[in-house]
């Protein structure tokens, strides 16, 4: 990969040429300048290259605007730049990647953040057989940032996790579950919730102790901020046999679950007991439907239909 330490004047030519590339692209990208994000960053370079330009010589602008850029004006381009990588050649992508990802060591914490971001939702388009360098590459950068500014990349690393080779897969789910744990409240309650939907991912017998760890995690969430992450669990919640299980198919874990959700308030159970009827509704035959919404009710204590009924004492599903 690029390093811009390897180059001269810190990088400079490097982030000259991205800057550059960027502003092209953006005519691409956005002919008729109707984007105004795509235009603002246009705007912002060709602002600050006029502050800079003392000829009128189009050749003066060019290498003004290519040497002269500040940091606080990269972050545009080098989104454009991100944008555009799914339409460049297969084998192209990669070196895009490599170069956006090396100028971001320069940005400041909030722009840098943002940039990760943005850039790990185009790992998915890189050569399978880079993505997990990719990745870790990636990781490793976000691992660099202040516990402030983690949150949202790894929300966007988590979501990407499932791109991965298996083998490596475990490995990673539980580095950037480690940093989550260390991640801002409110942060933390998101990225808990989403990384809890890729446990399936996971071999099998790894599934029970991985939500154990994720419960463990969202119990130690205020209570306020433990129904985002139990809403996006019950998304994988199922009906086996007659019961609610989740991955593992343990009544252990649906049990613990269970036991969460009802410290809850009557919102956040009536909220987390929509979402599993919804899915009940996807994925069950309707003609079983009528009594799963009735067990999932008497389970959460809330109603879940049309029907204002008092919803009657919880009882156990065999």
């Amino acid at each position: 990969g690029y390093g811009l330490k390897d180059l001269p004047g810190g990088g400079e030519q490097l982030v000259s040429s991205l800057v550059a590339t960027a502003i092209n692209e953006a005519r691409h990208l956005d002919p008729e300048e109707l984007d105004w994000e795509i235009q603002a960053a246009v705007t912002r370079l060709n602002s600050q290259a006029s502050k800079t330009v003392q000829s009128e010589s189009p050749s003066s602008q060019e290498i003004s605007l290519q040497t002269k850029v500040p940091p606080g004006y990269w972050k545009e381009p080098l989104l454009v730049l991100i944008r555009s990588i799914d339409k460049l050649p297969e084998n192209q992508r990669l070196t895009r990647f490599d170069r956006v990802l090396a100028a971001a060591e320069q940005l400041n914490p909030a722009d840098k953040a943002r940039l990760l971001s943005a850039l790990v939702g185009k790992i998915g388009w890189l050569p399978f057989e880079s993505m997990q360098e990719a990745f870790e590459r990636t990781l490793s950068t976000v691992e660099q940032l202040s516990i402030s500014h983690q949150g949202k990349p790894l929300v966007a690393l988590v979501e990407k996790i499932d791109r991965l080779p298996s083998a490596s897969l475990e490995a990673i789910f539980h580095r950037i579950l480690a940093h989550i744990k260390q991640s801002n409240a409110p942060d933390r309650s998101i990225a808990l919730g989403r990384l809890a939907t890729k446990i399936g991912w996971l071999p099998q017998e790894k599934h029970f102790a991985s939500y154990q760890e994720i419960f463990d995690a969202v119990e130690q969430l205020d209570d306020c901020d433990r129904g985002k992450p139990l809403s996006e669990i019950a998304r994988k919640v199922e009906r086996v046999r007659g019961s609610l299980r989740f991955f593992d198919f343990g009544r252990d874990t649906f049990d613990r679950f269970l036991g969460m959700v009802k410290q809850l308030s009557l919102n956040d159970r009536q909220q987390i007991g929509k979402v599993q009827a919804d899915e009940l509704r996807k994925n069950m035959d309707p003609s079983q439907l009528p009594s799963a919404l009735e067990d999932l009710e008497l389970r959460l204590g809330v109603s879940l239909t049309d029907n204002e009924r008092e919803p009657s004492e919880a009882r156990s599903l065999q």
